[in-house]
């Protein structure tokens, strides 16, 4: 499932290898084909790693993280049962949480890095700057949220809200949930089934079934659009409000000269508002590289594709853009594109 890997002090994390030189080829008429020189590869290193030659090495343990070219051991702080009354929220500034039990119903757990669930999560409220993977289950009832950077990873999803910056994968089941993915939904390696709710991916949506046999209402939305960067600008929106209204009080100093401008037993009080502030900043830091980002994919309109292996069901409705496309009677394996160009689905066998 591409779990979050945890490393050691001291363990190799990667190897660079340099570029080599390949034999030249030939195309269809038999003129030689010279290959392309190899271009050197450079590792943005975060924290808790060091390159030695060719090789990247831990300098702590914790979660590895690996986006585009950044390399990253995130420290981790561990809870050792439960996320409930006993630990109380989890917010961290840095680093990554792990639980070794399970998110109980009315609970946050926010940090910067990525998030690891051993058991299941129930209506609670998960904000990660990189992955949330769920050994377990997610038990919802509409109104928990589960957030992250990353991806998403779970055996399945009942009455959820998720919202990924990659992609989101769901073995087993899918079921009334709200799913946004910039990335793919793939919900492939177990059952694989998408009952009911609203699913919007950027890219690519994979599945076994979709809908089921009493023509439950679900709804699926292909590709980047405007749509996508509503709730990401009115986040910003908020987030900037409130960070003003802190700036107001604070001021925009380092944390530890705000400190020293107040007397000590004010100084909890001081310290949990600085918080806030560098987690508004942080946040407000991601939407907008996320929101340049969508914006760039937008003026590229890629084309977004929904596969089913198995049956897609009437009921279901699927939308790319202004153009929707209604389900009437059961379609069996198949690869359900949109056409730019003509405005238009299109239906193939697989």
């Amino acid at each position: 499932r591409g779990a979050i890997e945890t490393v050691k002090k001291g363990d190799i994390i990667a190897r660079i290898h340099p570029p080599g030189r390949w034999r030249p080829g030939r195309n269809l008429l038999g003129d030689i084909v010279e290959p392309e020189e190899g271009m050197p590869y450079f590792a943005h290193l975060g924290e808790n790693v060091i390159q030695q030659g060719n090789e990247i090495i831990a300098t702590s343990g914790g979660l590895l993280i690996h986006r585009e070219n950044e390399i990253v051991v995130s420290e981790v702080y561990m809870v050792p049962g439960d996320v409930s009354l006993h630990t109380g929220h989890i917010s961290l500034d840095r680093g990554s949480v792990q639980v070794e039990g399970s998110v109980l119903t009315g609970f946050h757990v926010s940090c910067p890095g990525n998030i690891l669930i051993k058991g299941t999560v129930e209506d609670s409220i998960l904000t990660a700057g990189g992955d949330i993977d769920i050994d377990g289950g997610i038990m919802m009832n509409n109104t928990g949220l589960i957030r992250a950077s990353g991806s998403v990873r779970a055996l399945f999803g009942v009455a959820t809200n998720i919202h990924a910056g990659l992609n989101v994968y769901i073995m087993n089941e899918i079921n009334k949930s709200k799913v946004i993915a910039e990335g793919s939904i793939i919900g492939a390696g177990g059952q694989g089934k998408v009952i009911g709710g609203f699913l919007h991916c950027g890219k690519e949506m994979q599945a076994t079934k979709v809908g089921s046999e009493l023509a439950v209402p679900t709804h699926i939305r292909l590709g980047i659009d405007q749509k996508f960067l509503e709730e990401y600008k009115t986040e910003q929106a908020r987030l900037d409000h409130s960070l003003k209204h802190i700036q107001q009080k604070l001021g925009n100093a380092p944390d530890q000269e705000v400190m020293l401008r107040y007397p000590k037993d004010k100084a909890s009080t001081v310290m949990h508002i600085l918080t806030i502030r560098r987690q508004l900043q942080n946040r407000i830091s991601e939407l907008v590289t996320t929101i340049a980002r969508l914006e760039r994919r937008l003026r590229q309109k890629s084309s977004p594709v929904l596969i089913v292996h198995g049956i897609i069901y009437p009921g279901t409705i699927i939308q790319c853009g202004t153009e929707e496309m209604t389900i009437h009677s059961p379609l069996s394996q198949s690869k359900i594109s949109f056409d730019f160009e003509n405005c238009q689905f299109k239906v193939r066998s697989l």
